[in-house]
């Protein structure tokens, strides 16, 4: 969801990818490879992506972050609490 409005923000700035990756300190090509959902960035690169557009990252009201990654890594640490308590 957040990608999405990064594209529409670059799209209405009427701004170039490669332009704005170059401000921002990222290479072009990962800039691109992120806005079409084929991969990340890090926190930096988004937070000087966010003010570059002069957008805002505002969590929705009881906001929880989830994915797949972390409940996989969650279970798997609870399953080992469990077995060292021999339940």
């Amino acid at each position: 969801m957040f990608r999405e409005k990064i594209k529409l923000a670059i799209g209405e700035q009427n701004l170039r990818v490669n332009k704005v990756a170059t401000e921002c300190g990222i290479v072009a090509t990962s800039l691109s490879s992120y806005l079409n959902g084929q991969r990340g960035l890090k926190y930096d690169q988004l937070e000087k992506l966010i003010g570059y557009l002069h957008l805002a990252l505002v969590p929705k009201r009881n906001f929880r972050f989830q994915s797949e990654f972390m409940e996989k890594q969650e279970e798997e640490r609870e399953a080992k609490i469990a077995a060292r308590r021999g339940v």
